[in-house]
């Protein structure tokens, strides 16, 4: 029954019926519309907080989670560009910055021998002072050999580098779901094992990789989207 109450519910949100961010039902506004129990309306509301059609926030009430913010996969555009473009605040915190030396699969992708000296960064990105993204960005100290976090803090970490002459040409990525483990989850703020997008990303300038980015992303918040055109082909897209 839960299920079902849950159908119907998510039907009214995606025909709009509330605006985003506004308040939702409470529980005994869908015991009463849909003569239910108790259980069944928290089981109900349950599924839509899953889903990230809701989101309950205690001592305020329930409501209507705000739309997702969208980043394209086939341009250069950051994370900063695209949320700011939808009108929202965008800001980042630096959790910790070490040296380690690259093993084999990181090995792998830069080129570089094993054992080479890497910076690796842990950062969070928040998206109206909400967590969205954990990444762990891996680049060779060779390239600037003089990091620090204090300047890490300041700054995106793709405008320092542009700052000291790199100029990216290519951006690699690839995209998986992935069940948030822990340690990010506790950063994120979401439940342990709460379903989330893996990004893998490789930055190179000319023929070098000079940025390895793994992001952990709520999937509730963001969503990636890409363009396909192809002029030569004249179809109906309804036949598809």
């Amino acid at each position: 029954m839960y299920r079902w109450v849950a159908e119907q519910l998510r039907n009214e949100i995606m025909e709009e019926k509330w605006e985003k961010g506004s308040s939702f039902l409470s529980e005994t506004q869908i015991i009463e519309k849909y003569q239910v129990s108790r259980a069944t309306a928290r089981r109900a509301m349950d599924v839509l907080e899953e889903d990230g059609l809701i989101e309950r926030i205690q001592g305020a009430g329930t409501f209507v989670s705000s739309p997702m913010i969208e980043q394209s996969l086939d341009d250069f555009h950051s994370f900063a560009y695209d949320a700011e473009k939808e009108g929202r605040r965008v800001s980042f915190k630096i959790l910790s910055l070490e040296q380690i030396s690259c093993n084999k699969a990181l090995s792998k992708v830069f080129g570089l021998p094993e054992g080479t000296d890497l910076w690796r960064i842990e950062r969070i990105k928040y998206i109206d002072q909400i967590p969205c993204i954990f990444d762990r960005i891996f680049i060779p100290v060779k390239y600037v050999p003089n990091l620090e976090i204090s300047e890490l803090g300041r700054s995106w970490l793709i405008e320092l580098l542009r700052e000291q002459g790199f100029c990216f040409t290519k951006v690699k990525k690839f995209i998986e779901p992935v069940i948030i483990g822990d340690y990010e989850a506790k950063y994120l703020e979401v439940h342990y094992r709460a379903q989330g997008l893996l990004v893998d990303r490789i930055t190179s300038s000319n023929k070098d990789v000079i940025i390895i980015t793994r992001s952990i992303i709520r999937s509730d918040i963001m969503r990636y989207s890409v363009d396909i055109e192809d002029k030569n082909i004249d179809y109906d897209i309804d036949n598809l």
